[in-house]
């Protein structure tokens, strides 16, 4: 995959094959107790010892366990990360294979946006995610816009079906 032509690229080193592999097998998986250990102590340090409605348990937290698109694979093989501007859209960063799940679990992505994965940022607070929740169109997901600070099916909006139509549509429409 390429970038399209005219559009502002600030690519990273490409993901290897191992780094790919490595990513496609843990982005998804069940949350270790590591995690699970600083998830809660990080919620508690946020709300104290209250919890959200409902109960904050990530031990339950549904995650995606689906296929990653090919298109999105692709573009990691090309840059694992990086900044990118397009006429309507910027990406910045568009997150590696080792922020992916990073970004899932500070944001608690499941819990708002279950089945969701934050693919990166739009340089304003804003991720775009692949909306996983339903069968793969093609072997591809919807791109969801989201604010970081409000995530919720409801309140994002859908850019294009699938992260390939994003980028050649030079990242899709204001």
């Amino acid at each position: 995959m390429q970038w399209p032509p005219g559009l502002n690229a600030k690519p990273e080193s490409p993901a290897t094959d191992a780094e790919i592999a490595a990513f496609v097998e843990s982005v998804f998986a069940p949350l270790t107790a590591q995690e699970l250990e600083e998830l809660h102590a990080e919620h508690r340090a946020i709300v104290g010892e209250g919890s959200f409605d409902p109960p904050f348990n990530p031990a339950i937290w549904p995650l995606p366990n689906r296929r990653l698109p090919e298109s999105y694979l692709a573009f990691l093989q090309y840059s694992n990360g990086g900044s990118f501007s397009g006429d309507n859209r910027d990406f910045d960063p568009l997150f590696t294979t080792n922020q992916v799940r990073q970004y899932m679990l500070f944001y608690s992505i499941p819990h708002w946006m279950p089945l969701s994965a934050p693919i990166g940022f739009d340089g304003g607070g804003t991720f775009y995610l692949l909306d996983m929740r339903d069968d793969p169109i093609d072997g591809d997901y919807p791109v969801l816009f989201a604010n970081a600070c409000n995530l919720g099916y409801d309140e994002a909006v859908k850019l294009a079906d699938s992260f390939s139509e994003l980028i050649a549509n030079k990242l899709g429409q204001p």
